[in-house]
């Protein structure tokens, strides 16, 4: 009997316009019916538990639907740029949502799952002050919004929720005890952490006390060309940068503690300087590495080609993610450790791993889809857990000795 469907099973067919699912359907898999833009009339089976990660993503023409009594669990991203929903009903006997005012929540109203177009009043939305989790991804269907006002409630913001949003005010209650606002930035209540600088500025100076800048913090900050860290900077989280294309210098200070492998991601021709009394990090020819120079941190853009230099023993996670030019890379003896570290390094097709390396991550390759030759300097199982996510599996490990 049917329980459920495959990732994706009737993704982009543009054609289908109506469905009638089993009755013995309890899932409805991630990107099932995902840009089916002409799918209109629908009904979510009576034991359908879940809606997964973007089931109904991009189905531009759905405008109504019903929740029965046994869903149980609706991922927020289920309905992602349903640009025409506007209508949700929830069946008397189901208790685990709750509708209001064009929002669907949670049962105990503390995430907001669906926003309808008329929660937005012109160009704001004002979120209720039973919300604690602010993690709301159809908003971005919204580009009328401009404005949050958010409650003394809220004591989770996830940046990547603006991703796609014009926000040029927020206002946080003056109550909330974990965030406040300016009029560029989203902080945290003592203003030691940057969650989110919303304005679109060409230049920006952060404030002293600020110690962190947390991910996505400035993100498609396209406006943005020059930045002034503070010396109290201690981290930098992942994607903070990601889209601020037009940033030209980062100008690192003595008290960076943490820099993400993926801070500057995407960013190839960025300068990037790293203050010479930093106990942590240091850069040498558009490479960070670990103040002793063992450790290789993340590289600083697009190269076809890379040598680590010698003296380094550890290949860090993302040290080398998305370079996606990297066909060739060379390691070097003395390296005895390698982590997730060649993810998307989409043109690499093989790569020789030499006698000295004693660990790799289970991850080290994961969705590297072309490469098809790993040279191992070794006798097998010198190494646990080969082939570590290579999409070819063993077919690809040559074993030297």
């Amino acid at each position: 009997m049917l329980r459920t469907f495959g990732f994706g099973a009737f993704w982009d067919d543009r054609q289908l316009k109506d469905i009638k699912l089993s009755k013995s359907i309890t899932e409805l898999s991630s990107y099932l019916f995902g840009n089916c833009i002409k799918l209109q009339n629908f009904e979510i089976p009576v034991n359908v538990t879940k809606i997964s990660d973007c089931s109904f993503g991009g189905c531009i023409e759905i405008n109504s639907i019903k929740i029965s009594k046994n869903l149980q669990e609706i991922n927020i991203n289920a309905f992602y740029n349903c640009t025409k929903l506007n209508n949700i009903e929830i069946d008397k006997e189901n208790k685990n949502f709750n509708f209001e005012n064009g929002i669907l929540f949670n049962k105990e109203k503390t995430q907001m799952i669906i926003i309808l177009p008329n929660a937005i009043k012109v160009d704001t939305l004002v979120v209720p002050n039973t919300v604690t989790t602010l993690k709301v991804s159809n908003l971005t269907s919204y580009s009328q919004l401009t404005k949050l006002e958010l409650p003394e409630s809220i004591t989770y913001i996830d940046p990547s929720m603006f991703q796609a949003l014009k926000i040029n005010k927020i206002t946080i209650d003056s109550n909330n005890s974990t965030y406040m606002a300016t009029d560029e930035a989203i902080y945290s209540k003592d203003k030691t952490q940057m969650v989110f600088y919303f304005i679109q500025k060409a230049n920006v100076e952060i404030e002293e006390r600020v110690k962190s800048i947390n991910s996505y913090c400035f993100f498609k900050n396209k406006a943005l060309t020059k930045i002034k860290l503070p010396s109290s900077l201690t981290q930098i989280g992942g994607l903070a940068f990601w889209g601020c294309n037009n940033l030209q210098q980062l100008d690192l200070g003595e008290k960076i503690t943490f820099l993400d492998p993926i801070f500057i991601y995407g960013l190839d021709g960025i300068k990037v300087t790293i203050d010479s009394n930093n106990v942590k990090y240091m850069i040498k020819d558009n490479v960070i590495y670990s103040k002793d120079g063992k450790t290789l941190i993340t590289i600083i853009g697009n190269p076809t080609e890379f040598v680590i230099p010698k003296g380094v023993t550890k290949i860090g996670d993302r040290a080398f993610h998305n370079k996606y030019n990297l066909q060739k890379i060379t390691i070097p003896e003395g390296v005895t450790e390698i982590g997730a570290s060649f993810n998307y390094c989409t043109a690499l097709k093989e790569i020789e791993i030499p006698s000295s390396v004693n660990k790799v991550s289970d991850a080290c390759f994961n969705n590297s889809q072309n490469i098809n030759k790993i040279v191992i300097n070794n006798k097998k199982g010198a190494i646990a857990g080969a082939p570590w996510s290579c999409s070819y599996g063993e077919k690809a490990i040559i074993y030297k000795n």
